[in-house]
């Protein structure tokens, strides 16, 4: 009874498994091409682009908040976060539980801003979500519309975030030091055609992770009802 329980288990493990490959692999290229174009300057026309000081010719270096809206989540007590809910709650490292109520309804990139891991960029995966103050809120400002998800996520994991952290004992980025970060920033038709490149592997990660999702919830429901014998196999 026990192997065919654990061979039934093991399907939904290999699933998940896969789903799991799928996304490391999509996240790597999008990765493989950014760095192609942006940093090894092999972007599509870089034979006719010139280059001054070391950057392609209409680059231009440029604060990070003249770029991005950037600004703390909300504090949530602990007590309130749940195992199980409808809207998933971002700490400084990604999910830490749900929570009943969102306060962001896109999906955005975040920068740790307490902790060890402050400066880390990451992304969320869920248009509803709830944000704690644990991470900035990163949004394009009005006349950057264009600088997309994919290559918001790329570009701010290249800043040097953790050139500003502050505090000792317990490491944090602060409103005032994050905005002293410059940046280099592309032009305006190559960050529009990385983004027509990658959108669909964010797309297609987005639905891997959620049947992610399903399929743990479903192995998980499953597990209890095979052992105590409600299921027969």
């Amino acid at each position: 009874t026990q192997y065919r329980i654990a061979t039934i288990l093991s399907r939904y493990d290999s699933l998940i498994e896969n789903y799991q490959k799928q996304i490391k692999l999509l996240g790597e290229a999008a990765q493989r091409l950014y760095k192609e174009w942006f940093i090894d300057l092999h972007f599509p026309g870089h034979e006719n682009t010139n280059i001054i000081d070391g950057v392609p010719e209409g680059w231009e270096k440029k604060s990070v908040d003249s770029i991005y809206n950037i600004k703390y989540g909300k504090n949530l007590s602990t007590k309130l976060i749940t195992e199980t809910g409808f809207y998933p709650v971002y700490g400084a490292n990604g999910v830490i539980g749900y929570y009943d109520k969102a306060n962001c309804n896109e999906q955005v990139v975040l920068i740790t801003s307490r902790g060890n891991g402050s400066g880390d960029v990451l992304m969320t995966y869920h248009k509803d979500a709830f944000i704690t103050n644990n991470s900035f809120i990163v949004t394009p400002s009005e006349g950057f519309e264009y600088c997309k998800l994919p290559f918001t996520f790329q570009f701010l994991k290249m800043a040097n975030f953790r050139a500003v952290r502050t505090g000792a004992a317990q490491p944090q980025l602060t409103n005032q030091s994050i905005h002293t970060v410059d940046v280099i920033l592309p032009n305006k038709n190559l960050i529009e055609k990385f983004c027509s490149a990658t959108i669909g592997m964010n797309d297609t990660i987005i639905k891997y992770r959620e049947q992610i999702r399903l399929l743990t919830e479903a192995r998980d429901r499953l597990l209890p009802k095979l052992m105590s014998g409600e299921i027969t196999i």
